[in-house]
């Protein structure tokens, strides 16, 4: 894991809780639905996105961050669980599925923020000990 830039681990990390969080169960109205069970094809494409976080991860240069359209493809994937998460929710409510909408947000942030800092002119200030 030391080889493996900071982006990328912690975008595994949520894509791993957040499909592991499509099996919890999501509530509607006394009764408790899952991934398969009454809640249509949704579970299932979130529980792919997320999959297909952890694969654009593990692609490339595992030191570096993500290249630039595989770092929006992994925002992308996020986005697409989070606005499920809140289509559903319209509809069902439990724990899996608001994990579902954290973590999807928290995935865009993360694929999109952390990235190098652009050079903006400001020269570095000489370090005293060289």
């Amino acid at each position: 894991m030391k080889d493996i830039h900071k982006q990328r681990i912690y975008l595994m990390a949520i894509a791993t809780i957040g499909a592991i969080a499509v099996f919890f169960p999501w509530v509607k109205t006394g009764e408790t639905v899952t991934l398969g069970v009454k809640t249509g094809n949704a579970a299932y494409l979130v529980l792919l996105c997320f999959i297909g976080t952890i694969i654009i991860c593990t692609y490339g240069n595992k030191a570096t961050l993500l290249s630039s359209p595989w770092q929006y493809v992994a925002a992308g994937l996020c986005l697409i669980t989070t606005i499920i998460g809140i289509i559903k929710v319209l509809h069902v409510i439990g724990i899996g599925l608001i994990l579902v909408q954290i973590l999807g947000v928290l995935g865009t942030v993360i694929a999109l923020n952390l990235s190098k800092k652009k050079n903006d002119g400001i020269p570095e200030l000489p370090n005293k000990n060289d």
